[in-house]
This record gives C-alpha cells, structure tokens and sequence, in this order.
C-alpha cells in the first residue's frame, strides 16, 4: 500500500474490503459489475489509485450496503442494530413499546 495515503483513503480501502467480504464477492466480480476492468478493485484496494466517489457508490450498492453503513463509525455494530431492527420492525406496536420499556430500564 503506497504510504501517501491519507487517513481517509485508508478507511475506504478498509471498509470496501469488509463489505465485499461480507457480501461474498471477489474484486474479479465486483470491478466487472461496476464496469470496470477486472483488476480494478485490487488496485484501488492496494492503493495503487482512487476509486473516485461516483464508482465507489456502484460498488457499495452492488455489495448490497447502504453509504450510511459503509461511512458508520463501527460496521460490526451498524450491522447488528441494523438487525436488530429488522426484527423490531416484525413486531406488534405493543410489543415494541414493551420493548422499549424494558430498554429504558436497563440504561445505566
């Protein structure tokens, strides 16, 4: 990885890896379905180059991953409340206002 890269620019190596990762698609696929050549991926993510923002975002969307999930702070975190959510969301209004009782009484 070349060593002028910015904090930045590490971040988004780091986390385009994690999300392809997570998705189970290899640099290969991923440069192809963006439409570009099939090395593209490996060389942004060895920092040879830039990815600019308008290829990242095809690329976070064809991993199946929001840019606010891709920017969040903790990604392991985001990926678990977004779960949770989703289960949250499959319950009855009453319930979840259970839940949020509960919630309020564990706070510390």
């Amino acid at each position: 990885m070349r060593k002028d890269l910015s904090d930045l620019d590490v971040f988004i190596i780091n986390r385009l890896q994690s999300i392809r990762n997570i998705a189970k698609v290899s640099a290969e696929e991923l440069s192809i379905k963006i439409g570009k050549n099939p090395k593209y991926i490996q060389y942004a993510e060895s920092g040879q180059y830039r990815i600019p923002f308008d290829i990242l975002v095809k690329a976070i969307h064809y991993c199946k991953t929001t840019l606010e999930e891709f920017f969040s702070d903790n990604l392991e975190e985001y990926i678990e409340f977004k779960s949770f959510m989703k289960q949250y969301y499959k319950l009855s209004p009453e319930t979840r206002a259970i839940i949020i009782h509960l919630m309020t009484k564990l706070q510390y």
